[in-house]
């Protein structure tokens, strides 16, 4: 200002543009990551900028409503009831709508939101209406399947376990897979007990471990390796 830097921005009202105008939301559809926090969403004043008064003073208001659709107030968002102020001059007001990570998959979620109670002679936009779209960011990790079977003379002497990654593949997830004593196999004679830390990149979904099988020349039954995934880094467990 005047040549002089400062820390705070002001907004100046300069003259108003004749009417009240017309309330709407700026997009049809807005989109927050659900471990984001906080949603923006901007409702704008197009056409006058006057008030509400015969001379053009006076505020204008609106009821602003963020409300469940396939998401769950409580749950998924924060519903929100505002009551939204334009002074005379004022285009913009900016809502924020608290969101929470629902540590679930599921798909996309949604919010409705809807702008009513405009205070005459303004009047709602072409666009009263919009929809908050909560991404899911919740990754989950599992084996593909509870039970595996391998000839302990297989060719290339490996049994080969896949892990899966269900949900979010947006990101980095992680997970520690370990053999255990539990099984009936023993660690050294029918198998090579291993441990390995198995990563998924962006996009990945699905990653092999091998395990090394030892072929006993005994006769004996079928015998087990149990297996575990322990300590996952940005995603959930899950059965199998």
């Amino acid at each position: 200002v005047q040549g002089e830097t400062h820390n705070h921005i002001a907004r100046l009202y300069g003259r108003s543009l004749a009417g009240s105008g017309k309330l709407e939301f700026e997009a049809p559809v807005y989109a927050v990551d659900e471990n984001a926090t906080n949603a923006f969403v901007t409702v704008r004043r197009i056409g006058g900028t006057a008030g509400t008064g015969p001379s053009g003073t006076g505020n204008v208001t609106a009821t602003f409503k963020a409300f469940g659709d396939t998401a769950v107030e409580g749950i998924n968002f924060f519903g929100v009831t505002n009551t939204l102020v334009f002074p005379v001059g004022e285009v913009q007001q900016d809502v924020i709508i608290p969101v929470m990570q629902d540590f679930q998959i599921t798909p996309d979620l949604t919010v409705k939101m809807a702008i009513s109670d405009v205070s005459t002679p303004a009047q709602l936009g072409p666009q009263p209406t919009a929809t908050l779209q909560l991404v899911n960011v919740d990754s989950g990790i599992s084996f593909k399947t509870a039970t595996l079977s391998c000839n302990e003379d297989a060719i290339d002497g490996v049994a080969s376990i896949t892990v899966v990654r269900t949900g979010s593949k947006r990101g980095f997830s992680a997970v520690s897979f370990t053999t255990t004593t539990n099984g009936t196999a023993v660690s050294g004679v029918h198998y090579v007990p291993t441990t390995n830390y198995v990563t998924f990149g962006p996009g990945e979904s699905l990653k092999a471990v091998q395990i090394p099988i030892l072929h006993n020349p005994l006769v004996e039954g079928d015998k087990t390796v149990t297996m575990e995934l322990l300590t996952p880094v940005n995603a959930l467990l899950f059965n199998p």
